[in-house]
């Protein structure tokens, strides 16, 4: 993606906090050349700034707990010096700390205080950098007009916390879901595909536990087949329990059939459960732990 300049649309930071019409000069609250003296954050307000300041730096230490942070210096500091020049073209009247969060999810929100948060999603589908910038200076011009307090302060908001819970925790919580649903179903195709090569290589049907399917790869064996990794052979990746469970066993008490499961640790790490076996066809349900009469996925 390439970012072409985003300064067509430093204006587009004053546009968003006027009202639709023509300027009028006796009316500086319409007047672009008053940017950053027209007390645009005015009004019945029980916040003060440095109130606003303290709320806002409580609720992004609340996003930052839940949320993972793009620590890439390059990307950081790009996205921040975007904003940056927003903010010193804005009605701002309080600094801005610029943050960007690993969610695929298109958006992007500012928190009462000037603490604002960009989803790489938005960087990676914006065309251009006017494109990432207009959307930036609408979240700054929130905090200008201090929407978020002011509406706290009406009684509109019965819980300031739940700021943050509706605008930003649950669309990350529901994208981090559906990302460990994805990451248990491949882990499944994995193991699966990893206990057919390990029978085909060894011919003793299946392995006895997946750690039989782990290790180094180095002088592989039966023991030691190199075939995935540990952490998957741990039982434990992506918020999802993965079981594994021999059957059945030939004459020489060999794995002849398995039943393999993948649930999720907690109600919020995933919603699907999902199921296979030596067939290789994963099955799931979204209730209770799956099995060999469930759907295929």
């Amino acid at each position: 993606m390439k970012l072409r300049s985003a300064w067509p649309v430093v204006l587009l930071a004053a546009l968003s906090l006027l009202a639709p019409g023509v300027f009028a000069g006796d009316d500086k609250k319409k007047d672009p050349e008053e940017i950053g003296n027209r007390d645009v954050g005015k009004g019945v307000n029980f916040f003060s700034l440095e109130r606003e300041i303290a709320l806002g730096k409580q609720l992004a230490q609340e996003v930052e707990r839940q949320a993972k942070i793009i620590d890439d210096p390059v990307i950081a500091e790009y996205v921040s010096r975007v904003g940056q020049n927003l903010v010193r073209n804005s009605d701002a009247k309080v600094p801005f700390t610029i943050k960007v969060l690993d969610s695929e999810e298109v958006n992007a929100f500012a928190l009462p205080g000037g603490f604002f948060f960009v989803n790489s999603g938005l960087i990676l589908k914006a065309e251009s950098e006017a494109e990432l910038a207009g959307v930036m200076a609408h979240e700054i011009a929130h905090v200008a007009a201090r929407h978020g307090t002011r509406q706290a302060t009406r009684g509109e908001i019965a819980q300031i916390g739940m700021i943050i819970a509706s605008i930003a925790i649950p669309n990350y919580i529901q994208s981090k879901m559906r990302a460990n649903e994805a990451s248990a179903a491949q882990s499944m195709r994995n193991i699966a595909t990893a206990e057919l090569v390990y029978s085909s290589t060894y011919g003793i049907n299946f392995s006895t536990t997946m750690l039989q399917l782990s290790g180094t790869g180095i002088n592989p064996d039966q023991n030691n087949a190199g075939l995935i990794d540990e952490a998957l052979a741990s039982g434990l990746k992506s918020g999802y329990i993965i079981q594994y469970t021999p059957l059945t066993t030939d004459t020489y008490g060999h794995t002849a059939t398995y039943s393999l499961t993948a649930d999720p640790q907690s109600a919020s790490t995933g919603q699907r459960h999902f199921y296979t076996d030596q067939t290789c066809v994963i099955r799931s349900n979204v209730s209770v732990p799956a099995g060999p009469s469930d759907p295929p996925i």
